[in-house]
């Protein structure tokens, strides 16, 4: 540039010594790469970027896949867990009902046992079980005369007490003291049980071999034995009723020599008069036909039964069929 009354001003380049020739190729740590490349003719450097361009595209195309199979199965996990807490949600109502009902089960179930350790005594319960049968004896109008029991044999917490004893007392009330042992000491079951008659007609003795069944303690909060009923509910008033037959021809035979009324009794016949069946007894030699709930001499027909009638004697049952009869 020039500018009059001055010298000439050089350009930025000059100022500095920046010379602008271009840098020769092939130069720096790439130098040799880059020979080789321009060395190579124009088609071969085609085919290379175009590979290189498909090598890209396939990477982006798989790691886009890639993504997407993550994201369609994590998808796939959460759509399936809704589904889950769907069908968990529907049956809720179902669940908590058998959630109830076990509940109530439970309930049922605790006072079940509740009541059966009510019933059954644990091993320091045995002699007041043993007394409790004395007062049964004389309540039931006789009398335990002896009476023995051995140390229990245990299985586990459970375990059984052998018990003896024999009664004396008149038929009726050796019929209510059994009835009132199995109401008053319900786990007392019999091995062996004899009737005895004796030279005085109206007395009777029993002998029973009995197992009472006890525990070797109670869990904690579970209710004593209590005892069965009171000893004081029997009473001699009024004959017992034992279920089903009492007593058989030889038992029978047996009430009569202690001084009960029981005729001679035989089933003959089994009739049909009006559509209404009948039963023909012989009773002491005379032949009655008698209808369910009508009675003759001291003998009642409680009901008749195929080939079979249930009379009643003195409050005693007895099953005939025909041609049997009482001893």
């Amino acid at each position: 540039m020039l500018v009059l009354g001055h010298e000439p001003v050089p350009a930025p380049e000059e100022r500095r010594g920046f010379s602008p020739e271009p840098e020769e190729p092939g130069r720096g740590p790439l130098g040799p790469v880059v020979r080789w490349w321009r060395a190579k003719p124009l088609s071969f450097r085609r085919r290379v970027w175009t590979a290189v361009v498909a090598l890209h595209y396939l990477v982006v195309v798989g790691w886009g896949t890639y993504y997407n199979v993550q994201v369609y199965l994590d998808a796939s996990a959460t759509r399936a867990e809704l589904e889950r807490q769907v069908r968990a949600v529907e049956t809720l109502p179902a669940v908590l009902q058998q959630i109830a009902e076990e509940r109530e089960a439970a309930v049922v179930l605790e006072e079940q046992v509740r009541e059966l350790y009510a019933v059954v005594p644990e091993r320091t319960d045995v002699p007041v079980v043993v007394g409790r049968l004395e007062t049964l004896g004389r309540s039931s109008g006789g009398q335990v005369t002896w009476i023995d029991y051995a140390p229990p044999s245990w299985n586990g917490t459970e375990g059984e007490v052998r018990v003896t004893f024999r009664f004396v007392g008149d038929f009726a009330s050796a019929l209510r003291f059994v009835t009132a042992l199995e109401g008053t000491v319900p786990t007392l079951s019999f091995r062996r049980f004899e009737a005895e008659p004796t030279v005085n007609p109206a007395e009777v003795h029993l002998f029973a071999e009995t197992a009472l069944a006890v525990v070797a303690q109670r869990p904690e909060g579970a209710p004593g034995w209590r005892g069965g009923a009171p000893a004081g509910v029997i009473t001699r008033a009024g004959p017992a009723q034992v279920s089903p037959f009492l007593p058989p021809p030889e038992l029978w035979s047996l009430a009569r020599a202690a001084g009960l009324p029981s005729p001679h009794v035989m089933l003959t016949g089994l009739v049909q008069r009006g559509g209404t069946d009948m039963a023909v007894l012989s009773i002491n030699g005379e032949s009655r036909a008698l209808r369910p709930g009508e009675s003759a001499s001291g003998v009642t027909l409680v009901r008749i039964e195929r080939g079979a009638a249930v009379i009643r004697v003195g409050g005693l049952d007895a099953r005939l069929s025909i041609g049997s009869e009482t001893r």
